[in-house]
């Protein structure tokens, strides 16, 4: 099933027009191309989330104390990566 009724997002629409790939039809190279950046989307979020998780098992505890709950915020925002 094609993808192309599913709303773009700014990124895909500049992304396909821009390696000439259809839009508004059904096309296979089109959804591969969302699912493609889709999945990197996820990939740099899961990077992002076991940063934060390593950086702040790193910091004294005074830091963690400081950071724990922005820290705590943004890894809830960011998702279980574990």
């Amino acid at each position: 099933m094609s993808m192309h009724k599913t709303p773009l997002t700014q990124s895909e629409r500049l992304g396909l027009t821009s390696h000439g790939l259809t839009v508004d039809a059904p096309s296979q190279m089109s959804d591969c191309f969302r699912l493609g950046m889709a999945w990197e989307a996820n990939a740099q979020q899961q990077h992002l989330a076991e940063y934060m998780a390593e950086w702040l098992s790193e910091q004294d505890s005074s830091t963690r104390e400081a950071w724990g709950e922005v820290g705590g915020a943004v890894m809830d925002a960011l998702g279980d990566v574990n």
